[in-house]
């Protein structure tokens, strides 16, 4: 039946919100904020495709979904790597979408599930229920031979009702959750198209981040669905989505404002969360701004000997937990080679520690491709990350592989060409010692030992207008493997230098010339 309109009641509190969105959005258009401010609106996207993918458990930080969009590499399982690159790949086509298009909602799928799912771009053939991010069953969704007919009456009656489209994106929001017309990725593609029909009633919805404001009202999200569940109408569910997109018009013109001002940049507007939060608490754990900060640590090493095994490798992690006062790390390394080491044990100990919340990703130090693929058969969790000795005149994994064929000292392969494994096994290397060489003979910025070294690197650094510990970063950071740097310091000024190495690219040519003014011979 055409033009059917599910069931729900306009309330005067409904009303009310829906004056209020027009008033505020009228603010943020008029000052054109967002038009203006590619940066603002950038960020914007970036906090919507987080917000929700993260509802559907997916694990990158906020940083780490930018981190993914700048084409840097990231320490996080590929799935949740490829759900960011599919959302934002379809969010950054929102303007080509119809709102209506039976065809454009199943593209959109398709692109937002490609590679993830075998029903991708379909509507579903099976039975499915709905479950909370606590496993309770919300309902069952529709039989699927009615799903495409339901979908059809849905958009139609979006496209021709007179009522006001804040209220018709949200019923659609609520029936098509309620129909729940894919296997998968039905929480994504139903905010997707509620964010589209917004953004074809007002174009400064294609750039707020109301995903980002649902995520942080996920436990409100859930109860707003049961209740409407119950009641048998989405009343409910759209007066908490219009309060949401209030708070979201709210937030965003706060931010706006302060950036017009001058009153933030962009680093401090990054951080404005965890900034805010430390001026009344001694800690920062809360889930909302821990989630803004990766913790790694290590374990393995005890006095004399290495050690691998289930109880040590337990008993480390709530040490460490207990130490750093809070709840879980986001990646557990094991430091370096335990020759004893039974990859069944380990496999159990990863998979208690996953399962309890403890670990979210795991890795090695100072291990060969070998090691790694031998643990990697065992683990259910992949390897995401390597710890390896690496810095201008330590830079063995490069010559030998520069030295290839020649029977000259640097030809020697001591590590079973780790570098290109990692690269091809989409294993980060994390370069630690980035300023010593040797095993901790000493530093090499500003040793008389390599003059011709630091010539080159304080030259270089004069041009870029950094310091030389900035260009020694910069140095590994060229490498196309993208690998992480440990810093090894708490001296801010240093750190600082260290963080600025991101915003040098060096030439090819100038990499190689601090390569070959380290002594490192190009056949």
């Amino acid at each position: 039946m055409k033009h059917k309109q599910p069931p729900f009641q306009i309330t005067n509190k409904a009303i009310n919100y829906v004056a209020e969105i027009s008033e505020l959005i009228g603010r943020l258009t008029s000052a054109q904020h967002l038009s203006v401010s590619p940066t603002l609106r950038r960020a914007n996207r970036i906090r919507t495709i987080h917000g929700s993918l993260a509802i559907e458990q997916n694990t990158l930080t906020l940083e780490q979904v930018t981190a993914v969009l700048n084409g840097k590499q990231v320490l996080a399982p590929p799935k949740d790597i490829a759900e960011v690159k599919n959302a934002y790949e379809i969010y950054e086509r929102l303007e080509e979408l119809d709102p209506y298009s039976v065809d454009d909602l199943l593209t959109a799928h398709g692109i937002m599930t490609r590679g993830l799912v075998e029903e991708s771009g379909v509507f579903r053939n099976t039975p499915v229920g709905v479950v909370d991010q606590e496993g309770h069953v919300l309902h069952f969704g529709t039989l699927p031979q009615y799903v495409p007919g339901l979908i059809m009456e849905l958009l139609d009656w979006v496209k021709n009702s007179d009522i006001h489209m804040l209220i018709r994106s949200c019923v659609f929001h609520y029936e098509f959750e309620l129909i729940h017309p894919f296997a998968d990725g039905n929480g994504r593609v139903g905010r997707l198209w509620h964010t589209l029909l917004l953004s074809k009633w007002n174009p400064a919805f294609a750039w707020l981040p109301v995903e980002s404001m649902i995520h942080d009202r996920q436990q409100e999200y859930y109860e707003a669905i049961n209740a409407s569940n119950d009641a048998g109408e989405s009343t409910v569910f759209v007066e908490f989505m219009l309060s949401t997109i209030k708070a979201s018009l709210i937030d965003a013109i706060k931010t706006s404002d302060e950036m017009s001002d001058g009153k933030i940049d962009k680093v401090t507007l990054r951080w404005h969360k965890i900034q805010e939060y430390l001026k009344t608490h001694d800690y920062i754990m809360n889930a909302d701004v821990r989630e803004r900060i990766i913790l790694q640590s290590k374990c393995g090493i005890r006095k004399g000997y290495f050690d691998f095994s289930k109880e040590h490798i337990l008993k480390s992690v709530d040490g460490i937990l207990s130490r750093l006062k809070t709840d879980y790390l986001d990646v557990l390394l094991l430091h370096r080679p335990d020759a004893l080491v039974e990859p069944e044990e380990v496999a159990e100990a990863f998979n208690i520690l996953r399962d309890s919340g403890k670990v979210r990703h795991f890795g090695v130090s100072n291990q060969k491709p070998m090691q790694i693929k031998l643990l990697q058969r065992y683990l259910e969790q992949p390897i995401l990350a390597d710890q390896l000795q690496f810095s201008i005149p330590h830079a063995g994994m490069v010559t030998n592989g520069i030295n290839v064929n020649m029977t000259t000292e640097s030809s020697f392969d001591h590590d079973g060409s780790i570098l290109d494994f990692c690269r091809l096994s989409d294993i980060t290397i994390q370069a630690w010692s980035p300023f010593q060489y040797g095993f901790f003979e000493g530093v090499f910025l500003d040793n008389d030992k390599f003059p011709e070294l630091n010539a080159t690197i304080n030259r270089l650094a004069e041009k870029y207008g950094v310091t030389n510990t900035t260009i020694a970063v910069a140095w590994i950071l060229r490498h196309p493997a993208k690998m992480q740097t440990v810093t090894g310091t708490m001296n801010t000024e240093r750190l600082l230098a260290c963080i600025q190495a991101a915003d040098v690219t060096l030439t090819r040519e100038e990499w190689y010339e601090i390569y070959r003014a380290a002594g490192n011979i190009v056949p």
